[in-house]
This record gives structure tokens, C-alpha cells and sequence, in this order.
């Protein structure tokens, strides 16, 4: 069933778009500088800044190494970004926000800019300043709001704008300075939306770009990352899912692409369990995460032309679920919290299967087998829920590794950890990239992985 949604889907979509300008627009894009120690100032956009020896700056395709010794300073996007993202609370007047539509724009953020405006629009439709900000002309003394993709846009009523994004194809399309999100519920929930992803964004860069040597910014503009958020699960405009449950899904290969043929792509809805936030917007939001500045922030990154080609899909739905479930707060204002473990994946966990990969007839072959699960394993149909729980064991197993951080022993002596073997291999895997073989996870560790099974599972039970 699986394979047959996959293969139809490929023969459905458009040949991904080819590679052209960099990610940060083109080379008037500008807004990055470079410091150097002997004085002077490089103007571009710093993708790669965390190299051991040195830094990659670009103006448009253009690459220049800059070796770090050399450099006094970095400012980049993600700085003046954090400096915008600092002022942004809950419960701002009117004026108050209208006025960080200039702060976005003395930052270089024009993206920002624009979201601001729109956000100021929800709150006064006929404001004066954020419709001319945005284009909108004056017609018989009221604004009108601007849709379509035609050189001759349509001029709506805010109210008749409102209802024409209610559908898939006529969805409301807004774009920050790292993502794009296009969706037939709300600008409002637009909006909250992408505040939630860049402030989720500015966490993972913070906390682990210097780990995992993490880019800023994708490479190639046409794979900005793209959120498609849809009303609910039974949205008409939702045609691309892996399964008959219709799950939210980020899948980096080109099966799941734009109408204009971007990969970097993830697909969720609203539920009634997802209370004011689409279903797992955070766990998904860490996938695209280690895509887009592992693999997509290098000029030679490589991505997986379909599914069965995706490297490590254990880690990815590890990363997902830990890091995710450490955002709540209120839509739009996402903070940073304790992760709270989730009883039922606990549960799944937990299980010894006697059959299929990951049978535990012997700890190498569900530890070692888990590492190399390819990820059509995670969603295979049936009622024995066997795709949660491998799922299940891949989160529980990653958040293992970087919360407990175990010593790898071999011959009573430590030759390494799990937490610094684990980072060790997603550079190798995403960045180089090489395979995600349980070798490659070995050679991180220092030692055998099935070394870890027996502490792994003295701590989840």
C-alpha cells in the first residue's frame, strides 16, 4: 500500500525546479557582515559559521572562505532576528506593534516587515500605514486587500479576502525571513504560525548549531523551508500523505514537493487534539530543521531523490519528539519548557516483539536493527501497531542517548558517549554525507552500539 502511494505520487508531482540563486536572494542580499580582524568588512550572506577553521560567506552562487582566525565579527540574519524576535509579546497595543514594522525594516527584515503589517491588519483592517506598507490601494475611501498570482491581482474587502483563503486553491501564502507557510484557516493563524517556527528556528540554531555545525539559512532560495497547514484532516487540499491515516508528515525527498518543486516541505493540520496549534507543528519543525541547515545550508548537499534513500529516520523522529515537546506557550509566542515524556510512547516502547526487525531474540538485533530501519518501517499499515512502535523505540532510544549521555565501555575503559557519538554521527550522516549504517553510528560511539542495549533498556523500563 505504501509503495503504491509513493510511486503514484512521484508519477503526479512536477521534476523538482533546478537550483539557482542562493537562499538569501540573490547577490544584492547583502545583510550579512564579516568583521575582519585586520580590519575592513565582507558584505554577503554567512551560511556555514561554525566550521572548525573557517567560515563560508556568499554573495549569490559566489563562495569565499574566511579563514576563523581572521575574523573579529559575525552578524548575520539570525542575529538581527533574535534583536526583532526580543520585543515580541503578547497583549501589545495597536501602536506598539505598528511600530515594529520599522524595527523589522531598520533590521533588514523585510519578510518580517510584512508579517508585522499583516498582524497589525488583523487587529485594524483599514489601517492606514500597514495597508500602504503592504500595497494595498484605496478604493472609495476603504482599502482593499490584494490575492491572486495574476499581473492583475484581485481587489477584496478584508471580509471577502478572508473568505476567499478559506480554500486550499486560493489559500493564503505568507513568507518570513526562513520559511514560507501557505494555508486555507486563518492570517491569524498564519502569522502565529510562523512566529512559532522562526522562534523554534532561533532555539535550534542557539542550542545546537555550534554541536552539529549547523548552516543559517538553506542554500538554494527555491528550498526555503515551506509549511502547508490545512484546516483539518479531512481538508480537500490535503491529497499528499503517507498512509490512510492521514498523518502530518515532513519528508525531505523530492516524493513531496511544492507546485514549484521544493522538497523542503512539511504537511500538518488542525485537530481537536491539537488544541490552538496545527497537529505536531514542533516535532515536524525539528525535522525540517536538521534537513535545512545540515544538508540544504551546503552547496553540495544532497537530498534524497525518495524516501527509501532518507538517512537516518530513527533520529529524525528522536529529534522530533524531544526537542518538540519542549515548546508550549501560547500560538504565535512559542517558549521553551521541560520536556514531559508521553506515557503511551513510553508504553510502546517498552514492548519485546518476537518477530521482524526489531525482534529482541538477541541485543544486537534490536538495538544494531534500529539504527538501520529504513523509513517505510515507521509507517506500515496494520492493527498491530507495529509502526508506533518502532517509532516508539526510535524516540525513546535517541532521547537515551542525549539525555542519559551513557559511557560507551569496552575492556573496562570509556572510549566514548552517547550524547557526543549521536552528534558525531548526524554531522557524518546529514553533512558529509555517508551512510547511516550501524558502522557509521559505531565509529561515532567509539564502540559497538549493542553495547548500549542493556543500559537503554534498565532505563526505559
Amino acid at each position: 500500500m505504501l509503495h503504491r502511494t509513493l510511486t503514484a505520487l512521484l508519477l503526479l508531482l512536477p521534476l523538482a525546479a533546478a537550483p539557482a540563486a542562493s537562499a538569501a536572494g540573490s547577490e544584492d542580499d547583502l545583510r550579512d557582515t564579516v568583521t575582519l580582524a585586520k580590519g575592513g568588512v565582507l558584505r554577503g550572506r554567512v551560511l556555514e559559521r561554525y566550521g572548525d577553521e573557517e567560515i563560508v560567506l556568499y554573495v549569490g552562487t559566489n563562495q569565499k572562505k574566511i579563514a576563523k582566525k581572521d575574523v573579529a565579527e559575525i552578524r548575520t540574519v539570525r542575529d538581527a532576528l533574535d534583536d526583532f524576535l526580543l520585543g515580541h509579546s503578547p497583549n501589545q497595543t495597536i501602536e506598539e506593534e505598528w511600530a515594529r514594522v520599522q524595527l523589522a525594516k531598520d533590521l533588514q527584515l523585510p519578510e518580517m516587515a510584512d508579517v508585522q503589517a499583516w498582524r497589525v491588519l488583523v487587529m485594524d483592517p483599514q489601517h492606514k500605514g500597514a495597508n500602504e506598507h503592504l500595497g494595498h490601494p484605496l478604493h472609495r475611501g476603504e482599502y482593499r486587500w490584494l490575492h491572486g498570482k495574476r499581473r492583475k491581482k484581485d481587489k477584496l474587502t478584508p471580509e471577502d479576502f478572508n473568505e476567499r483563503i478559506r480554500e486550499w486553491k486560493t489559500r493564503f501564502r505568507l513568507e518570513s525571513e526562513h520559511y514560507i507557510v501557505e494555508t486555507d484557516t486563518s492570517i491569524d493563524q498564519a502569522i502565529a504560525t510562523l512566529f512559532d517556527l522562526e522562534l523554534v528556528y532561533l532555539y535550534w540554531m542557539d542550542t545546537f548549531g555550534e554541536e552539529i555545525n549547523a548552516g543559517e539559512d538553506v542554500y538554494v532560495e527555491d528550498h526555503k523551508m515551506t509549511a502547508w497547514i490545512y484546516r483539518d484532516i479531512d481538508d480537500d487540499g490535503f491529497k499528499l500523505y503517507y498512509n490512510s491515516n492521514r498523518e502530518p508528515l515532513y519528508d525531505p525527498s523530492q516524493v513531496t514537493r511544492t507546485e514549484l518543486g521544493n522538497p523542503n516541505l512539511l504537511l500538518t493540520y488542525y485537530s481537536e487534539t491539537s488544541g490552538d496549534r496545527p497537529l505536531q507543528l514542533f516535532d515536524l519543525a525539528v525535522q525540517q530543521l536538521m534537513y535545512s541547515t545540515l544538508v540544504l545550508s551546503r552547496r553540495d548537499g544532497w537530498i534524497p531523490n525518495q524516501q527509501y534513500t532518507i538517512p537516518a529516520h530513527w533520529a529524525e523522529l528522536g529529534f522530533g519528539y524531544w526537542l518538540g515537546r519542549q515548546f508550549g506557550g501560547r500560538a504565535g509566542y512559542a517558549r521553551h519548557q521541560p520536556f514531559v515524556a508521553e506515557a503511551r510512547n513510553r508504553n510502546l516502547a517498552n514492548l519485546f516483539l518476537s518477530r521482524g526487525p526489531l525482534s529482541n531474540g538477541s541485543k544486537r538485533r534490536e538495538v544494531t536493527n534500529l539504527i538501520g530501519l529504513e523509513r517505510r518501517y515507521y509507517y506500515i499499515l496494520g492493527d498491530d501497531h507495529i509502526s508506533e512502535i518502532y517509532r516508539a523505540k526510535a524516540r525513546s532510544f535517541f532521547r537515551f542517548l542525549i539525555e542519559q549521555d551513557p559511557n560507551v565501555v569496552v575492556n573496562n575503559r570509556v572510549v566514548g558517549s552517547g550524547r557526543q557519538g549521536l552528534m558525531q554521527y548526524l554531522r557524518e550522516v546529514y553533512i558529509s554525507p555517508t551512510s547511516h549504517s550501524t558502522s557509521a553510528f559505531d565509529k561515532a560511539l567509539g564502540g559497538k552500539v549493542e553495547l548500549l542495549y542493556e543500559p537503554w533498556v534498565r532505563w526505559r523500563l
